[in-house]
């Protein structure tokens, strides 16, 4: 289409070399496409319209997409010249699909040497990590995988990088002076990926064509040119000049083209008869009038806060007071999830309010527009331990508990997603009764270390019971131990996990000093048990003492395992 166009206003040869500039860069890796559009279409009305007021706009739409072009000709120039001086820099794995206009943008040309890099690392760990060929190729062809493909990739390149950086910790440390043989060159070459969406015969087969490299710069070298013939055709300035050496096609009358434009405007535009305009709406105008009419205030989601509450907690009875803002009328949930509790009474500015309670075991309580005060009463259910989940959480929580202690809230009164509640003094339990159902949690800790260029320390708490119910629980840290991961509650080496009704597994990553010994100790913890593995690197050798370890298979590896509670 935009070779014929350029045949209509240039000429025939001018049309020729527009097919050839766009059959040999159509394919490259930041072309210019749609930018040639953009700059003929002024252009071509600019011969239609001529001098005069008329054509300012025209004029800058022209300067304004030859500045576009430019900015995208211009890179794309200079990488396929940089890739014809050194081809090893060409890029690796580019999907043929539909690009952006301003895609160029993000174009880099040392994809090729950072993928070169991981191939050449993931080879390189081959021998110190046990992994499989294979697995090698699988990384690297995770690392060739273009960001234009979609946010579904970026994942699985992330967990690559994440895998490649803990494998290389367990490898020798670069600083290290090893006697070595002769150097061996590892090189990898382009990638070339090819699919079917639809099944394939026997018969047929692909035939692919290698260029040498003389006749990849040939190449390079004519695209260049013909870029360059193409861009002169369409400047303003040059267009006497190829007057004189192509032929020049037949022009349009300009008034002819001027009344068919007009034409087809206003028949467009004039078409609805004059009956229609007095009609009654049809359904879907109804509709849409309806769902504007019963639009919800822009206020939601956050048309309610709860700037201060107050929970009073003695014995089995609980009260709490709370100050909401309301910039709308909405239903508000109240802490408190049932059956973990029982309300008895809810009031609205000292007055009974409108309540209920949903699918969720929240209750939710309508709030006018203001600001109100919420009070509620009720009583708990009778267990030694208790938990407060929120909805909508208060930016400022006070609790009055004597008889319990309590984990999910800062020492500035700001509260997490649920509060949980233990009692102080246990309630003695007699005889075991046949309807007990007040069962603590079981977890277990898995501590996996890592002993390499840096020494680190993989734990995760998984909880072996059944959930359903909420439980906070203290694990231990190893001596020296720095978590390294944001979000993880400490104190007392220490780390406090508050596990929802639904949670079921906590993980954190720390970092150990170096040493010459670890002790490792798991605590007499009636409801915890843990497991133990070390993974060294061959630039340490261990020894253990103490309980004997139990050898499991990970990656070809032997990897001793204690399970010491």
């Amino acid at each position: 289409v935009f070779s014929l166009a350029v045949l209509r206003l240039y000429g025939v040869l001018p049309g020729i070399v527009a097919f050839l500039a766009f059959a040999l860069t159509y394919h490259e890796p930041g072309s210019p496409r749609w930018t040639w559009f953009f700059l003929l279409i002024p252009l071509a009305l600019l011969r239609v319209v001529g001098a005069g007021k008329q054509s300012v706009g025209l004029q800058w739409w022209r300067n304004i997409a030859l500045l576009i072009l430019l900015f995208n000709l211009i890179p794309f120039a200079a990488a396929q010249i940089q890739n014809a001086i050194y081809p090893q820099l060409e890029p690796s794995s580019v999907a043929f699909q539909n690009r952006t206009l301003f895609e160029w943008m993000q174009q880099t040309s040392n994809t090729r040497s950072d993928s070169l890099t991981m191939s050449t690392d993931s080879m390189n760990d081959v021998s110190g990590s046990g992994m499989y060929p294979s697995d090698v190729a699988k990384d690297y062809r995770q690392s060739q995988i273009p960001m234009s493909r979609g946010m579904e990739n970026s994942q699985s390149v992330q967990n690559s990088k994440i895998q490649s950086a803990q494998v290389s910790n367990l490898q020798y440390d670069p600083k290290t002076s090893i006697q070595t043989g002769v150097a061996k060159p590892q090189w990898v070459g382009n990638v070339v990926r090819c699919r079917w969406e639809g099944p394939v015969s026997a018969e047929e087969t692909i035939r692919p064509v290698l260029l040498s490299c003389n006749a990849h710069r040939l190449l390079t070298m004519v695209r260049l040119l013909l870029l360059g013939l193409l861009l002169g055709i369409l400047l303003e300035g040059l267009r006497d000049h190829w007057k004189r050496w192509f032929l020049v096609a037949e022009k349009v009358p300009k008034v002819s083209s001027v009344g068919l434009f007009l034409a087809v405007f206003f028949s467009i535009v004039g078409y609805a008869p004059h009956s229609l305009w007095a009609q009654i709406p049809d359904a879907p105008t109804l509709n849409v009038l309806k769902e504007r009419f019963e639009r919800a205030s822009d206020a939601f989601p956050n048309a309610a806060d709860i700037p201060q509450m107050t929970l009073q907690l003695e014995q089995n009875q609980i009260a709490l007071e709370a100050t909401i803002h309301a910039a709308s009328a909405v239903a508000v949930p109240l802490p408190g999830k049932a059956p973990s509790w029982f309300p008895r009474k809810v009031q609205l500015d000292e007055q009974d309010a409108t309540v209920t309670r949903r699918a969720d075991g929240h209750l939710w309580i309508l709030i006018p527009e203001g600001i109100h005060r919420v009070r509620a009463e009720g009583r708990i259910v009778e267990s030694t331990e208790w938990s407060w989940a929120f909805v909508l959480p208060p930016r400022h929580l006070r609790i009055d508990a004597p008889e319990w202690t309590w984990t999910g809230l800062s020492s500035e009164g700001k509260p997490d997603n649920q509060v949980i509640f233990v009692r102080k003094e246990q309630v003695v339990e007699g005889v075991a009764s046949y309807d007990q159902r007040n069962f603590r949690s079981a977890f277990l800790v898995e501590r996996r270390l890592e002993i390499g260029l840096v020494w680190k320390s993989y734990t995760t708490v998984k909880r072996l019971s059944q959930t359903g119910k909420a439980v906070s629980i203290s694990v231990p840290l190893v001596a020296g131990e720095r978590i390294v991961t944001s979000g993880v509650n400490q104190s007392n080496g220490s780390v406090e996990l508050n596990f929802g009704a639904d949670d079921k597994s906590f993980e954190w990553q720390s970092e150990l000093p170096v040493s010459e010994q670890i002790t490792l100790a798991a605590k007499p913890i009636s409801n915890i048990s843990e497991k133990w593995s070390v993974e060294t690197s061959p630039v340490w050798s261990m020894q253990s003492e103490g309980e004997k370890p139990i050898f499991g298979m990970q990656k070809e590896n032997l990897i001793p395992e204690w399970y010491p509670w």
